[in-house]
């Protein structure tokens, strides 16, 4: 008899262990915040009105700081801002 009340305790132990991790909400171990940026297509670049900050850097020949002033005013990425800003130096140097 006391076996058996033995097993039957360790029994519902486990249940309730098992029970337990499987209902528990998951945690996120980490907490990322990355804001969301503006979509930008190699289409868009063009459409957009140019910066006169933006167009004077480019017309002094400073390109990191167009690239910069780009980053800051649309919130894309540097790939992104580079390709950006050679389509519009292109477009000025015609």
């Amino acid at each position: 008899m006391n076996i058996q009340l033995l097993l039957f305790g360790a029994a519902l132990l486990v249940i309730g262990f098992v029970l337990g991790r499987v209902t528990a909400p998951k945690l996120k171990r980490t907490l990322v915040y990355d804001p969301p940026r503006p979509r930008v297509s190699d289409r868009d670049h063009g459409a957009r009105r140019i910066d006169p900050q933006i167009e004077a850097a480019l017309r002094v020949g400073n390109k990191i700081e167009a690239i910069k002033l780009y980053r800051k005013a649309h919130g894309t990425g540097l790939k992104e801002s580079k390709d950006a800003i050679d389509a519009l130096g292109a477009r000025l140097r015609r």
